[in-house]
């Protein structure tokens, strides 16, 4: 064997390579099954604390600009089984119902702030709110409960038709002395026949 020739060691494959990835997870959990525990009850309240701070200055920031909202009951009994954990404490937290922010100057900032708690939202009144724009419609265009809408005196135009025609349970939109066109208007009546718009100014 020559001198300046070394041997070469094959070091064994790991637990994981030989795909026993589960076998190995499952020897983790048992030895740190407490911590896992204790660290999952703590993520949830920490996300839980932090829903509820942000609902918070959410309905305060309303109420500071002349507005108000109702609080909608929790929608069902979060299933950790089946959702994610923040969609469980976004069902099991209470949710705005109702938010009126007619003649605010800020309400394009304050539906920002209340976006993740439109999802139980049947009435938007946002009338002669001059700074809510087409932009502003998305801030909630994923509310599928959402019963009336009134836009009336805001800014938005027909660029927003495709984000209001998604508020399927939509049955009261007021659009007067908007920049919706009348195809605009008759776009809206084809793809929500049950939603009465009101046009008037």
């Amino acid at each position: 064997m020559d001198e300046c020739q070394r041997p070469v060691f094959k070091s064994e494959p790991t637990a994981i390579a030989d795909g026993n990835t589960i076998s190995f997870l499952m020897i983790i959990v048992r030895m740190y099954w407490k911590t896992l525990l204790l660290s999952g009850f703590v993520v949830g309240f920490v996300l839980c604390l932090v829903f509820m701070i942000r609902n918070l200055i959410a309905i305060s920031s309303i109420e500071a600009n002349g507005g108000w909202v109702t609080m909608a009951e929790p929608t069902a009994t979060p299933d950790l089984t089946y959702d994610c954990l923040e969609i469980a404490l976004r069902r099991a937290l209470p949710c705005i119902e109702e938010v009126h922010l007619d003649s605010c100057g800020n309400a394009d900032r304050l539906l920002w702030l209340s976006s993740g708690f439109l999802a139980n939202a049947t009435l938007i009144s946002l009338r002669n709110c001059s700074d809510v724009t087409d932009r502003s419609i998305l801030r909630f265009s994923g509310s599928s409960r959402v019963r009336v809408l009134d836009l009336q005196g805001t800014r938005v135009s027909d660029a927003s038709i495709k984000s209001l025609c998604r508020l399927s349970s939509l049955q009261e939109l007021y659009i007067g002395d908007t920049s919706i066109s009348r195809v605009g208007a008759s776009e809206l009546s084809a793809a929500l026949p049950q939603c009465a718009i009101n046009c008037k100014n």
